[in-house]
């Protein structure tokens, strides 16, 4: 599985079995990848190499607990937006946005807090939903 930049364009059908809670963690990676994550962020997110998340796409290793919980929080937050209608490669562009709520960007608060972000997403949605976005 590669992993350098963002990954591909996700199909309907991927982006739709990618975001369940049963996700594995190749599919978790390639979501995360497909809606604009890069490599390196991802990997210092969940505090490892990016070789790390290379061996974890190909099944040579799995993540550690705290690894795997990150990537589920960020599975969370992809699906709570594409969900509300945002583009999902607008995903990683708003991970990636200063948020004047968080008083940072989502993907370094993921870090500190990550329910913060979650509910930041949350709130997100809600208004795009209203919004009929």
């Amino acid at each position: 599985m590669a992993i350098e930049g963002g990954g591909r364009p996700l199909t309907a059908e991927q982006l739709e079995e990618w975001v369940k809670p049963d996700a594995t963690t190749r599919e978790r990676i390639q979501l995360l990848l497909g809606v604009g994550v890069y490599a390196p962020e991802l990997a210092e997110t969940c505090d490892v190499s990016v070789s790390a998340l290379r061996s974890w796409g190909n099944g040579s290793s799995r993540p550690r607990r705290e690894a795997a919980v990150m990537l589920d929080r960020l599975r969370v937050i992809a699906s709570l937006l594409i969900d509300s209608g945002m583009e999902p490669e607008r995903i990683g562009h708003w991970l990636r946005a200063y948020d004047p709520d968080l008083n940072t960007t989502p993907l370094e608060r993921l870090r500190e807090s990550s329910m913060d972000v979650i509910n930041t997403a949350a709130a997100l949605a809600r208004k795009r939903e209203l919004a009929g976005v």
